[in-house]
């Protein structure tokens, strides 16, 4: 009989080592869930601080970019231009674009497009208000052919971008839309103290970008497809500078930032803008 108690005293301390085991084990669980727990609240919080943070700073560093302003009108430059200058600039233009042309031709394959559109554009800035306009910036018709890529000189479509800008200062209307939504996106930017680099420049091209609600909201964007938002952004960037509209800069090594010039340009295209 005292066999009999002593093996149901075993069971009884078997089934209690199992239960304390389980539950030291279920204790284990919920100390590892908490830990978890606190390592995402404190992950989110410290996402949360620098969000907020972020927020708070200012958007143009401590290296700001000076911009030096240039006094002027643009119709007063434009008309104060004497004849024997407007006939150089002429002649200037169609100079760099002959020899434009005569490269493209050379090449083993060239886009049918490609020389109409090159004499087109020839035809628009060495009209009298186009030569006018470039002449009184003081432009350098050298962009025209600037290589850059071997068998590759500067893009026809940022060439013609400068024709629409150059239509837009003299005639007072804008009519490529990725360079009305980047240049309407670059005042919105400079008037808020946010610096507009090649991120925004890409959204400000297509809304199939993502880019933070902080910025998306001083951004005034086009449609074009993801694929083809990078060349309309280049083009585009590429004409405002051999206009002297915009420059780019890279501060600390950071990205690529482009800033607008204080101009008679750049001011004559915040009012066709506005």
């Amino acid at each position: 009989m005292e066999l009999n108690i002593a093996n149901l005293d075993l069971n009884n301390i078997d089934a209690l080592a199992a239960q304390a085991e389980a539950e030291l084990e279920e204790l284990r669980k919920l100390e590892e869930q908490e830990k978890q727990a606190k390592a995402k609240a404190k992950k989110k919080a410290k996402a949360e601080e620098k969000a907020k943070a972020e927020e708070k700073a200012p958007a143009i560093e401590d290296e700001a970019i000076v911009v030096p302003h240039v006094p002027g009108e643009l119709k007063d430059l434009m008309s104060n231009v004497p004849e024997a200058v407007l006939k150089q600039k002429q002649a200037e233009v169609i100079a760099a674009f002959e020899t434009r042309i005569a490269f493209e031709q050379a090449q083993p394959s060239v886009s049918d497009k490609m020389i109409p559109n090159l004499k087109s554009c020839m035809a628009s800035l060495a009209s009298e208000t186009g030569a006018r306009l470039l002449a009184a910036l003081d432009i350098d018709m050298g962009f025209v052919n600037r290589e850059v890529a071997k068998g590759s000189r500067f893009n026809v479509y940022a060439l013609q971008k400068v024709c629409d800008l150059v239509t837009a200062m003299t005639a007072g209307f804008m009519k490529n839309a990725v360079n009305r939504a980047v240049l309407k996106s670059m005042f919105t930017c400079r008037d808020n103290e946010v610096a507009f680099n090649g991120d925004l420049a890409l959204a400000a091209v297509s809304d199939k970008i993502r880019i933070e609600p902080r910025f998306a909201k001083h951004l005034t964007r086009h449609t074009v497809s993801q694929n083809t938002a990078s060349t309309q952004k280049s083009s585009t960037m590429n004409a405002l500078e051999a206009l002297g509209i915009a420059t780019s800069n890279k501060l600390r090594g950071a990205a690529e930032v482009f800033t607008l010039t204080d101009t008679p340009q750049t001011r004559r295209l915040q009012e066709v803008l506005a």
